[in-house]
């Protein structure tokens, strides 16, 4: 009787030890998990403070030339001259006023860096971050 346990003890540990290993391979640790759901509660906390922004960037985006474009400017007003060497969507503060804490919410949450390479803030979108602008 004493053999059958040893052989399901056995079985039981090497299930146990191979759900762990798979689950550190895949990255879906038990650890990430609270982290990935407080990123998307600030995500949806910051669409709430400037939905038009969001949705400013989720159609720019889905314009087959800014298809793979990952950077964006924030400019004062569309009177404002805006000079780039490449091409990013821009965003003016005249029509989104919080725009700035948004964006300083979504770099400190890790959806975008600041890149600003001028006199006007300039910010590279992560691909987890426009991958999340699907589910808003």
């Amino acid at each position: 009787m004493a053999g059958w346990m040893t052989h399901l003890l056995a079985f039981l540990v090497g299930i146990g030890v191979g759900a762990f290993w798979m689950s550190k391979r895949s990255g879906q640790s038990s650890e990430s998990l609270p982290a990935h759901r407080q990123s998307d509660k600030t995500l949806r906390r910051l669409y709430k403070e400037c939905p038009q922004f969001f949705d400013n960037i989720r159609e720019e985006l889905g314009r087959p030339e800014f298809h793979n474009v990952r950077e964006f400017a924030i400019l004062d007003s569309p009177r404002t001259t805006f000079v780039s060497e490449g091409l990013r969507v821009v965003c003016y503060e005249e029509e989104m006023s919080n725009i700035r804490a948004v964006a300083t919410g979504l770099e400190e949450s890790g959806f975008i860096d600041e890149v600003t390479r001028g006199k006007f803030p300039i910010y590279r979108m992560r691909d987890h971050f426009v991958s999340a602008l699907a589910t808003l």
